[in-house]
């Protein structure tokens, strides 16, 4: 009796810890799956909050990137045009400090003929650099006698070397200063300018 007692309550026993067992699985399993949800949907907002940080930051970096580069161009752009002018007013001053020899001479005879040549008058009208007034005097004579016409020397203009050469009623005129020179071919030298500077890259 006693044992069949004994295996009756172990059955019980038995029963209610299988029971609280599973009970205990249950809740176990409702937990952790609470656990798994509530962590997910931290997780989730703590991605989304970070990838809304991430694109904001991003978002900042690129802006001040952006606000940097084109305070670097506008920099860089107003250093590299100062040093262009310079090197174009060192190039006047050293074409100013010529000597004026046959050499020059030449050279200021290619530029009246240059002039010339777009000319369809016997007259030509010629201002010429307060420097090279007396050379152009020199060379006058045989410039008419070489294109059968006449040169009549105006103005003296306040420039570092050349003439400006004009018809008479000054339809046609041909800017052949050096500062004109220099100015109409300094967008072509302007990459060499730079490689000269800043080297290859």
């Amino acid at each position: 009796m006693d044992e069949m007692l004994k295996n009756i309550i172990n059955q019980v026993l038995e029963h209610f810890r299988n029971e609280i067992i599973r009970e205990i699985d249950e809740k176990e399993k409702n937990i952790l799956f609470r656990l798994n949800s509530e962590y997910r949907r931290i997780y989730e907002e703590a991605v989304m909050r970070y990838k809304a940080e991430l694109s904001e930051l991003e978002k900042r970096v690129r802006e001040a990137r952006s606000d940097y580069d084109m305070k670097f161009r506008r920099e860089w752009s107003k250093r590299y045009n100062e040093y262009l002018e310079k090197v174009f007013d060192e190039a006047l001053a050293r074409i100013s400090s010529l000597k004026r020899d046959e050499k020059y001479g030449r050279i200021l005879e290619k530029l009246v003929e240059e002039g010339i040549a777009f000319m369809d008058t016997k007259v030509v009208h010629v201002d010429v650099s307060i420097r090279d007034v007396d050379l152009l005097m020199d060379i006058k004579g045989k410039l008419e006698e070489k294109h059968g016409i006449r040169i009549e020397v105006k103005r003296r203009i306040d420039s570092v070397g050349g003439v400006i050469v004009y018809n008479p009623d000054e339809t046609i005129i041909v800017d052949n200063t050096f500062e004109t020179r220099l100015r109409k071919i300094k967008h072509l030298l302007r990459p060499r300018v730079y490689k000269v500077l800043f080297g290859e890259n």
